[in-house]
C-alpha cells in the first residue's frame, strides 16, 4: 500500500521510478541500474531494507537511500546512519516531508 502511494505521488510530479515488490527483487535492480535515490522500508519479505541500504551503498556509494520504517528503535536509526541512510523516517509521516526531502537529494546532484 505505501509503495503504491509513494509511486502514485512521485509519478504525478514527474519523477522517473521503478518499483520492487520486494528487497530481493530490489537488489536485483540495484545491481542492474543505476539509481539517484532509493527509498525502502526495514520491514520486506525475504531481505529486509537495512540489508537493501547496505548492498546499495557498497554498489554505489553517492546513490542516496531514505528508509523509511513503522517500528523505528534509535539502535535502527543508529545502525542505519552507520550504513549510510541520507534519512530514516519513522511512519506515520508527512507526505510533505518525504517530498521536500526528495527533492532536496535530487536537486542536490
Amino acid at each position: 500500500i505505501m509503495r503504491s502511494f509513494l509511486l502514485d505521488v512521485f509519478m504525478e510530479e514527474g519523477y522517473d521510478l521503478d518499483v520492487a515488490a520486494d528487497g530481493e527483487e530490489a537488489l536485483d535492480k540495484i545491481s542492474k541500474n543505476r539509481y539517484q535515490l532509493i527509498i525502502t522500508d526495514i520491514r520486506m519479505p525475504k531481505v529486509d531494507g537495512t540489508e537493501v541500504l547496505k548492498k546499495a551503498k557498497e554498489i554505489d556509494p553517492q546513490v542516496d537511500v531514505i528508509v523509511i520504517t513503522g517500528y523505528a528503535s534509535q539502535l535502527a536509526r543508529q545502525e542505519c546512519q552507520r550504513l549510510g541512510a541520507a534519512y530514516y523516517i519513522a511512519k506515520p509521516f508527512q507526505i510533505n516531508q518525504i517530498r521536500a526531502l526528495v527533492s532536496r537529494l535530487v536537486r542536490g546532484k
